[in-house]
């Protein structure tokens, strides 16, 4: 059970770049702000002349979304309020699993020794399951808002385009 509570709940370790190369992924567009916010985010550090990558996943994707004209001021604001939800949808998992599974048995008394490994299973199971339901509602957020904020201005082109062809 110990194990299951305290084992990293992310598969990916921290990697090392330079600062050459960081620049280098953001053609340049890396200033004081972008540096300050991202370290506030935990996204990377500075260690010397080095830069110590959280999540090498994450900063891929922004790299990929400032190359399509995205600015990463921008993105770092999405990413402070993507990680304030996504926490507050954690501790609300993780406090139901203590509410409705541990609480019942008091704060002195442990759970049975038969129904610890029911209870290991269910916090391996909590991270994979906890982030499946968050995915589905990211699609489904996703979707709504492409087609509030994008549909209009999409149709919009494509009659001009075809209004030109005429």
């Amino acid at each position: 059970m110990e194990t299951a509570i305290t084992s990293p709940w992310s598969c990916e370790e921290s990697q090392y770049i330079s600062i050459a190369e960081l620049y280098e992924m953001f053609s340049g567009n890396v200033d004081a702000q972008v540096i300050i916010k991202a370290e506030e985010l935990g996204v990377f550090s500075i260690e010397g002349t080095e830069v110590r990558v959280n999540s090498m996943k994450l900063l891929d994707v922004a790299r990929i979304l400032t190359s399509k004209g995205l600015p990463l001021i921008h993105l770092l604001e999405i990413l402070e309020r993507t990680q304030t939800n996504v926490e507050q949808v954690a501790n609300d998992f993780v406090k139901l699993v203590a509410t409705h599974v541990l609480e019942p048995y008091g704060e002195a008394n442990l759970p049975p020794r038969e129904i610890l490994p029911e209870l290991t299973e269910l916090v391996w199971e909590l991270r994979p399951l906890a982030e499946k339901s968050v995915n589905v509602e990211l699609a489904k957020a996703m979707g709504e808002a492409a087609n509030t904020f994008l549909a209009d201005k999409l149709s919009e082109i494509f009659s001009q385009e075809l209004n030109k062809q005429k």
